[in-house]
């Protein structure tokens, strides 16, 4: 099989498109043309662009065996929603775009809450989650914020151009992504988690994964969680109140 970032970089060095380039450095020429075959393995930047927000949901499994559902709203430009509800338990956290909560619900007991604001790290951490699952793979904009091209692996049996996205701040995202179709092969974060992409789901022409699982490891744990997508929906309207700090608890 020929190499497709290949042919594409080749394209963009011999055409006309290198007098547009010639400014560059080697490495932001890699990055431009690894991004344009990711994007255009999704369902191209026409149909990406106009994406403002993401509605996820399915099923959820735990390592330690625990199963239930999960509900994931995304919302530009800081707007996020996630709720999973284990057994008798649902846990639901937000981002207002300044502001972040969680709260701990026991359905079977309606005096046992625990609400929580989260602070300014988390609320960083959320943000730059939400721009990433929004502007699949873009450059990034702002003061500090930029993309770096690692080189290349293999990541099993596949070889992979790295980048990593630095959202400043000490976040960051760095995903593997293969050099002949530009699908993510995994991506790591820097609070220490793993993520792995499997299986397809076509959605209004753009290309979402069927599974994700992610795992981690912490001081105190290690663990994984994997989501089953059971529907994702496109451009779906959120009222912001949704997102905002719940006010009766």
């Amino acid at each position: 099989m020929k190499n497709v970032f290949l042919i594409l970089l080749s394209a963009i060095l011999t055409s006309g498109l290198f007098s547009k380039e010639k400014d560059k450095s080697p490495d932001d020429i890699i990055i431009d043309a690894t991004i344009e075959l990711a994007r255009s393995y999704l369902g191209g930047s026409d149909k990406l662009d106009a994406i403002k927000s993401l509605n996820y949901q399915g099923t959820m499994l735990y390592a330690d065996g625990n199963t239930g559902f999960a509900d994931i709203v995304f919302q530009k430009p800081s707007f996020q929603k996630f709720e999973a509800t284990i057994a008798e338990y649902k846990e639901t956290s937000g981002l207002d775009d300044t502001e972040a909560w969680h709260l701990l619900e026991n359905l079977g007991d309606e005096t046992s809450r625990s609400l929580s604001l989260y602070g300014v790290e988390e609320i960083l951490n959320m943000k730059a989650s939400v721009w990433e699952y929004l502007n699949f793979y873009k450059r990034l904009e702002g003061r500090g914020k930029r993309v770096i091209y690692e080189g290349r692996e293999f990541v099993n049996g596949n070889e992979c151009v790295v980048l990593t996205y630095d959202h400043s701040d000490g976040i960051w995202f760095r995903r593997y992504f293969d050099v002949t179709t530009g699908r993510v092969v995994q991506t790591f974060s820097n609070k220490g988690a793993l993520f792995v992409e499997e299986g397809e789901m076509i959605v209004d022409g753009i290309r979402f994964p069927k599974k994700l699982t992610t795992s981690f490891v912490t001081l105190e744990e290690a663990g994984s969680i994997e989501i089953v997508y059971s529907k994702i929906e496109i451009n779906k309207k959120f009222d912001k109140a949704i997102f905002k700090l719940p006010k009766d608890y």
